[in-house]
């Protein structure tokens, strides 16, 4: 039987990465409601969702202006907007054969207008869209089209942090199961990501100016070899780091250090002494 929307042809590896992040269901957070907000006061709107196409429904991780939690798939404008990588505008949805009809738009939600940026995955997979709705027919300039695609990259990365200092503190609970807490580990390990990123972002300025030393001023300290393992690792796949990831010297003190390397390129290693 035919479903009544559009299914991506990757429609079972899209779910997977969906999943992959464990976001859905989860309660509101502060990141992600300043960003609905934004992208509202942006394009002039009453509206806006962060909406994540799950099997039959789209659930928002974040809205502001709306009161649902979620509406059948079969409903959502936005499980039209990631059959394309651009962004999907419906100017008037009254005037849209494709949504004239829809309960959205004919109930009590009175949705006129519709833009959504898709949100697309570290590997590709679109997940869903930052939306934003209007009760009447409306336009996006150009500047503001671009500002809600750069709002919804930055989605995408708060889901890329969340997801990876969620698997971070994964491996430290498997660590301290298998061989009990080291009581070493600080309480707030969003403090670690935090401070390796001003980290990062204070290398790479550096790299920029043309810095020349072998070795750049530059430590931060980690409360071990594990977490700085694990840490030089979600750096190395998120892209954070010029060049490539060299071998910890897991017998030194906990430094992640960052020197110099051939053709402008950093390595980053565990630094002893």
């Amino acid at each position: 039987m035919a479903v009544p929307y559009p299914v991506p042809v990757n429609e079972a590896e899209r779910l997977r990465t969906l999943r992959s992040y464990k976001i859905l269901d989860t309660k509101p957070e502060e990141r992600f409601d300043e960003l609905t907000r934004l992208a509202a006061l942006i394009c002039g709107v009453p509206i806006s969702l962060i909406s994540l196409i799950d099997t039959d429904r789209q659930w928002f991780k974040s809205r502001f202006g709306l009161d649902v939690e979620e509406t059948p798939r079969a409903q959502a404008f936005c499980t039209h907007a990631i059959m394309q990588p651009e962004m999907f505008v419906v100017p008037d949805a009254m005037k849209d054969e494709r949504f004239a009809h829809n309960p959205l738009v004919t109930g009590d939600l009175h949705i006129r207008f519709y833009a959504g940026a898709p949100l697309a995955a570290r590997d590709g997979h679109l997940l869903g869209t930052l939306c934003v709705i209007d009760h009447k027919p409306h336009t996006l300039t150009e500047a503001q089209k671009e500002a809600l695609k750069i709002v919804g990259r930055l989605v995408i990365a708060n889901f890329e942090l969340r997801r990876d200092l969620q698997e971070l503190r994964d491996a430290l609970a498997a660590r301290d199961a298998a061989e009990g807490p080291s009581g070493a580990l600080p309480a707030n390990l969003d403090e670690i990501i935090s401070g390796c990123r001003e980290w990062l972002q204070t290398c790479r300025r550096y790299a920029r100016e043309g810095g020349t030393k072998e070795n750049l001023p530059l430590v931060a300290e980690f409360p071990s070899n594990e977490v700085l393992a694990i840490i030089a690792d979600k750096l190395s796949k998120a892209g954070w780091s010029y060049g490539y990831i060299s071998a910890l010297d897991r017998n030194g003190p906990h430094n992640l250090d960052c020197r110099r390397a051939p053709r402008r390129r950093e390595a980053f290693r565990g630094a002893s002494g």
